[in-house]
């Protein structure tokens, strides 16, 4: 279930996003007497807020991902298509290891 949930929560964090901006802008416009900078000011408040909130579930949701990597489980299917992390550094072989001297 809490991967199921997941899942949901990455998926929509980027709709959230854009929610907290579109009503940071309308908020400023409002504030602002309804100007174009009032809109524009609450528009710049809101993406620092969507930055920070949903920046912050976006790594959660990375990690997520990398802790169930490394305990060999499946990963879960989420309605975007995040791509999958894959750094690891392959052994070399033996003939092509470089020893150290002393």
């Amino acid at each position: 279930m809490n991967r199921a949930l997941a899942s949901t929560l990455s998926a929509i964090n980027g709709l959230v996003a854009l929610v907290i901006v579109l009503v940071g802008a309308v908020a400023g416009y409002g504030l602002a007497g309804q100007s174009a900078a009032g809109a524009l000011v609450g528009a710049i408040g809101g993406f620092v807020i969507a930055a920070v909130s949903c920046g912050v579930i976006a790594y959660l949701t990375l990690i997520e991902r990398h802790l169930a990597q490394i305990a060999g489980q499946p990963l879960s299917r989420s309605l975007v298509n995040i791509p999958k992390a894959d750094n690891r550094i392959e052994n070399p072989k033996a003939d092509n290891r470089i020893e150290p001297t002393l």
